[in-house]
């Protein structure tokens, strides 16, 4: 556990930089002290840090995770978690920015270096996603990807589009909740980066989510107005996918969406813009309101 004066790390911090090739030194120190796991250096990054950072071998962050998975969340004081330094260090090389481009793109990408780094990006986001939610019987579930990704702080948004490149099917996956990803997406406390381009994507590769209702029993459309979801950005999309549930009362307020969209925000002008966007999509529903 002795560490340097200069950076404050420990052995195994220096061994994790040095782990591309070899993980029989890493390994021994980790099953020597689990507990050095834990230990941060003078930026407040963690051994698992580092081997993220430093393109470390796959099974040296599975052994740094089960030793200590609060790491996971761990945040060094530029405020990255392991998965954003392992997405960070990896799009900032030239090889990988231009394999994420490829596949964000949908063209094939068999680099055996993209390969690697996926496979700890996934990882990474699952155990995350898995120690947040205290589901360890779900570990062998990789299926959960989009959730994870979703619904793991500061994930990295570029995740969900590349998730769902390789594996469009991970749209229309229930959670333990019996939620899908769209509802994973509208019941984030804080909206995602690029929430609407999210939105559409999961829209494309599953509308059916649309029509179903969360956990709570509340409508994605109803969740979206209710979330401040804007006309324009995100809402008009939910609605087209939809279009039932604006026939449909909130079940908690018991208002007709364009009525719950007025109503958001103290009634400012942007929440009544967006009642009025409603109601010109499907004026009809003011004569089931009257008649009700």
């Amino acid at each position: 556990q002795v560490k340097n004066r200069k950076y404050g790390e420990t052995p195994l911090h220096l061994q994790c930089r040095n782990s591309q090739i070899t993980l029989s030194k890493a390994a021994a120190l980790i099953n020597q002290a689990p507990e050095t796991a834990s230990l941060l250096n003078k930026d407040d990054q963690s051994p698992l840090h580092i081997a993220c950072q430093s393109n470390a071998m796959f099974p040296i962050l599975k052994m740094l995770v089960q030793a200590s998975p609060s790491m996971l969340k761990q945040r060094n004081r530029f405020g990255d978690t392991p998965l954003t330094s392992l997405w960070g260090s990896y799009s900032q090389s030239i090889p990988g920015q231009l394999s994420l481009c490829r596949v964000k793109m949908g063209l094939p990408c068999d680099e055996g270096h993209f390969q690697r780094f996926w496979a700890k990006a996934e990882f990474l986001a699952l155990e995350s996603y898995f120690f947040a939610s205290s589901l360890p019987s779900e570990k062998s579930n990789d299926k959960l990807l989009a959730h994870a990704i979703i619904c793991t702080p500061g994930c990295p948004r570029l995740m969900l589009d590349i998730a769902l490149r390789i594996n469009p099917d991970l749209a229309s996956i229930l959670d333990t909740k019996q939620n899908y990803p769209l509802h994973s997406v509208l019941l984030r406390k804080e909206p995602m980066y690029q929430q609407r381009d999210a939105l559409k994507l999961l829209l494309k590769l599953f509308e059916s989510a649309a029509k179903y209702r969360d956990h709570e029993g509340v409508l994605p459309l109803h969740r979206a107005i209710k979330k401040g979801i804007s006309w324009n950005g995100g809402l008009s999309d939910i609605m087209k996918a939809a279009p039932d549930a604006m026939d449909l009362r909130d079940r908690g307020s018991c208002l007709f969406p364009f009525m719950l969209a007025a109503s958001v925000r103290g009634g400012d002008d942007a929440a009544l813009s967006d009642s009025f966007a409603l109601l010109t999509a499907r004026p009809d529903v003011v004569g089931y309101a009257l008649l009700s």
